[in-house]
């Protein structure tokens, strides 16, 4: 195996071609995985100061007001307008509080004929059948608050199935197939915490405490690239000191 051996004051350093190459490709990972989990640090903290700004702005009229995607998301939101229970859709979702079941999804006609998809809020497994919460399908004119969200889908979450009505990330571009209606205006009203009747779907659900671990992430990548930039050191150093006691 090729190899080239330094000469230094206190031994010797043993370079060998594939242990140096494999040990390079290693650092250069993880060093790369370090530097990635910085950057989203800095992204999610620009995140987190960006949703505590819009979270304290004043509420917005969905019907009145030009959205704009990016600049409305996490914006405290009204609308007025009749909920189309027949059409409403069910994204698995685990609650705040941990359990299983699922968002009710509810298409809003706004006074002014548009349709807003609105999340109503969690009901368990068994409570997914509207006819289990009669009382909450509320019928007649209803004013609507909470937290526009744009639309996300995650590369892990599995495929919606429009067709048995399972939803795992909000598709407004096949939600409108699905339910019949001429478009979605391009945000999700997420309904706020006020109870409705029969105390279901439970509004609410926003998560806005994000989860921000990037810096003790980067801190594992790094660490290990330190790590292994020690473990090769050792591996293809010998002292003077050893090599004088090997030849007694």
């Amino acid at each position: 195996m090729p190899r080239v051996i330094l000469r230094l004051a206190h031994g010797t350093f043993t370079l060998r071609l594939w242990p140096t190459l494999i040990a390079f490709f290693m650092l250069a990972t993880l060093l790369g995985l370090g530097t990635w989990q910085v950057e989203r640090l800095h992204w999610k903290q620009n995140l987190i100061a960006t949703i505590k700004t819009r979270i304290n702005t004043a509420p917005v009229d969905v019907a009145s007001t030009a959205l704009n995607v990016d600049d409305a998301d996490y914006h405290h939101a009204s609308a007025f307008g009749l909920f189309q229970h027949d059409k409403e859709m069910y994204l698995a979702s685990i609650s705040l509080k941990g359990e299983g079941g699922y968002h009710v999804l509810t298409p809003l006609r706004l006074e002014n004929g548009r349709f807003l998809l609105v999340d109503r809020g969690w009901v368990p497994y068994d409570k997914k059948s509207p006819f289990a919460r009669r009382e909450g399908q509320v019928f007649g004119p209803v004013m609507v608050k909470g937290i526009l969200r744009k639309p996300r889908h995650h590369w892990m979450q599995p495929d919606n199935h429009p067709a048995q009505n399972e939803w795992y990330a909000v598709d407004l571009a096949a939600m409108v197939k699905a339910v019949n209606v001429p478009e979605f205006l391009p945000l999700v009203l997420e309904a706020d915490a006020t109870p409705n009747p029969g105390g279901l779907p439970i509004g609410g659900q926003t998560r806005i405490d994000l989860p921000n671990n990037h810096f003790v992430y980067a801190l594992t990548w790094y660490g290990l690239a330190l790590v292994l930039i020690v473990i090769y050191g050792l591996s293809g150093w010998q002292s003077n000191d050893v090599k004088r006691r090997g030849k007694t």
